[in-house]
């Protein structure tokens, strides 16, 4: 599905969402989330199916850009799909952290989701690697465990690359001896990391 330039062929309203006309119980919270995240979205019925695969495939096609990601996360507030749904929530956070959007937000939407896949724990991981501040990516990691998340061939290099950032060589030794406990040893992810 190829982009358009004239978002309005897909949703009339689109062309016009802007941050000044904020209803009063939504408010800007930054420069990038223009909302801010309510609880009442998880207990919303389910979205029309058809404006949700719109915000997903607007999400794939056209969130190249920060001000466009923002547009269409209006667009989905606006037509009450909530963060909660797990496909919404999980291409929003990826994204966010794509784009390196704020961590703080992506960490908002992700504390929506109802029961995140390992998918969207590899994308909090891993934007959190990539920060300036990866110390949430090791906390994110045993949340996943004590969740009983199993981590996958992905989650293992992000949260390596985290432990280094922050010079914890005892917590690496941890994390290396779960990950050849649970099969990796023999992964090219991990052993690329651990190299690097």
């Amino acid at each position: 599905m190829i982009c358009p330039q004239n978002k309005t062929q897909f949703f009339p309203t689109f062309s016009s969402l802007s941050p000044s006309p904020i209803p009063s119980h939504r408010h800007r919270t930054n420069h990038f989330s223009q909302f801010t995240l309510s609880s009442t979205s998880a207990v919303q019925e389910d979205p029309n199916p058809y404006i949700l695969k719109k915000c997903i495939a607007l999400l794939l096609t056209c969130a190249s850009s920060k001000r466009k990601l923002n547009q269409i996360h209006a667009f989905s507030i606006r037509h009450d799909v909530p963060l909660a749904s797990p496909d919404m929530g999980k291409y929003l956070i990826f994204k966010l952290v794509s784009l390196s959007g704020p961590m703080p937000y992506a960490h908002q939407v992700f504390a929506q989701i109802q029961n995140p896949n390992v998918f969207t724990w590899n994308t909090m991981i891993r934007g959190y690697a990539e920060s300036e501040n990866p110390g949430p990516a090791v906390d994110l990691y045993q949340k996943m465990r004590l969740n009983s998340i199993e981590p996958d061939t992905h989650t293992y290099p992000f949260v390596l690359k985290a432990i280094a950032k922050l010079m914890a060589v005892r917590e690496g030794e941890k994390v290396h001896s779960i990950a050849i406990r649970n099969g990796f040893e023999s992964s090219v992810f991990v052993q690329n990391t651990l190299v690097h």
